[in-house]
């Protein structure tokens, strides 16, 4: 019964520490810089009248216009 028991606090801390991990993991990658974003993604040629990595400004240009404001995750 104590074996069991103590499998069990061994998966949990496990399953723990990998979350841990991934977390930790996405958070480096979320701090890439924007430059080196567009260059992996081959995303080189943004038109004139994109507004990149900036959705404040974005969603104020959206509001002075009046147009809709199309975002794209990535």
């Amino acid at each position: 019964m104590k074996c069991k028991k103590a499998n069990r606090w061994k998966n949990y801390i496990i399953s723990i520490a990998a979350l841990a991990l991934y977390l930790i993991s996405l958070n480096l990658v979320a701090q890439q810089d924007a430059g080196d974003l567009q260059k992996n993604l081959e995303d080189l040629e943004v038109g004139s009248d994109w507004i990149y990595d900036d959705l404040q400004q974005g969603i104020a240009q959206a509001k002075e216009s009046g147009k809709p404001l199309f975002v794209l995750f990535r």
